[in-house]
């Protein structure tokens, strides 16, 4: 060098396999005779100061192979660096085992870290009676890789289900549909769902299952959709969608008629009256149109002699698990209007055609029937009154008679 010093080195060149077994290496330095100097290296030097520690994952059995065939895989999977030598071991129930264990091959990454998995065939009566699975790292630099422990947790809560019914304007504008199945409020978060149409399983690619979210009480929701591409109008097919717990635990949501919606057909109307409200000194009367499709529809009061209605509300159409909408307009009546005899009807145009449904209320016959508790309980207190009278009567009779015939007994003495 410059300085007029000496450097020099030396290559050791290791077979990688022999490298990765761990062994240890040693350089001695022996200069002029005098001094020696020794340093020692092996792949677990390199891997404290490159490494990443191992850590676990353990992946749940999947609810859609114990569904299927009573029994599923639990997955162990290890996430670090440099996992060549390391090994996978399980125990179940406390005890070390090797049945129904597959241990994978070190898969390494563009990003420098290695994958290492193993898998342990677990049936369905296991997993209910809530055996413990422990997935065991070993590995010959790292001494301190925690265990991961898996069994079924908690109470099963079974899922609530419903299928939403088609809308009118979806099955007449696009030739293809969806229905949607909500499952809601279910724990754990293990759940398989699939569609059947008539009885029958559909295939997998006919539906998506979103994934599994938690809900703020700790439980879980999903949605599926199915995807229907037959809409025939006419088509009364069923169609079920099924959930199911790894514990085999079933619940099901059924929709028929799907396509009843896309039928038209007029409303039934309905008129309601309600009490007199002391509140607001008013009477309310609703008028209810049920089972129409499609949802277009409008109100209008009148009344006999004539009188603009003017305090209304109109609800928005609501669907029913049938397809077909719900809808009222309510009315809203002054008590001494009300007194007036003014006979109100209630029209109904639909889906903007000259198709018109009226209904009148009378009062006559109301107010009839609001006055006949009063005249029965008048009815009541006569005949209570006339029971009484009837009773007293006889008792005096019999109190003269004995008198009488004690008066006449004695005098006779």
């Amino acid at each position: 060098e410059e300085d007029g010093k000496f450097n020099a080195r030396s290559v050791l060149y290791i077979p990688l396999k022999e490298w990765n077994s761990n062994f240890k290496y040693f350089c001695s330095v022996i200069h002029d005779n005098k001094n020696t100097t020794e340093s020692a290296t092996n792949v677990c030097g390199d891997y404290k100061k490159n490494a990443i520690e191992p850590f676990i994952y353990l992946l749940k059995p999947s609810a859609e192979d114990f569904a299927k065939n009573d029994k599923s895989k639990i997955t162990c999977l290890v996430v670090g660096s440099n996992l060549t030598g390391a090994s996978i071991s399980w125990q179940v129930s406390g005890k070390v085992t090797t049945s129904g264990v597959s241990n994978g091959n070190v898969i390494s990454h563009k990003n420098k870290t290695d994958t290492l998995n193993s898998t342990i065939n677990v049936m369905i009566h296991e997993w209910k009676t809530r055996v413990e699975f422990k997935c065991q790292v070993e590995h010959p630099c790292c001494f301190e890789v925690q265990p991961k422990r898996i069994c079924l947790l908690g109470n099963v809560i079974l899922p609530k289900m419903s299928i939403f019914p088609l809308i009118y304007e979806e099955v007449v504008k696009d030739k293809a549909v969806i229905l949607t199945c909500k499952v809601r409020g279910f724990f754990p978060d293990e759940l398989y769902v699939k569609w059947m149409m008539d009885g029958s399983d559909l295939i997998a690619s006919e539906y998506v299952n979103d994934p599994i979210v938690q809900d703020y009480n700790k439980t879980f929701s999903m949605e599926s959709r199915l995807f229907i591409s037959n809409t025939d109008p006419n088509s009364n097919t069923t169609y079920k969608c099924v959930a199911t717990t790894p514990e085999q635990n079933i619940s099901e949501a059924t929709k028929k008629d799907i396509f009843a919606s896309r039928r038209p057909s007029l409303p039934t109307i309905q008129l309601l009256q309600s009490a007199i409200n002391k509140d607001t000194d008013q009477v309310e009367l609703v008028c209810l149109a049920s089972g129409f499709s499609p949802k277009n529809i409008s109100f209008e009061w009148n009344s006999l002699p004539w009188k603009e209605a003017v305090n209304t509300t109109d609800s928005l159409p609501t669907m029913g698990e049938d397809g077909k909408f719900h809808a009222r307009s309510t009315l809203y009546i002054r008590q001494r209007e009300w007194n007036s005899n003014i006979e109100y009807y209630c029209s109904v145009i639909h889906d903007q055609k000259n198709i018109t449904k009226s209904m009148c209320v009378s009062l006559e016959a109301i107010s009839l029937e609001e006055e006949k508790p009063s005249f029965v309980l008048e009815e009541d207190v006569n005949s209570v009154w006339n029971t009484a009278f009837t009773f007293i009567v006889l008792f005096l009779i019999t109190f003269l008679y004995s008198t009488f015939v004690t008066v006449v007994k004695v005098g006779i003495v």
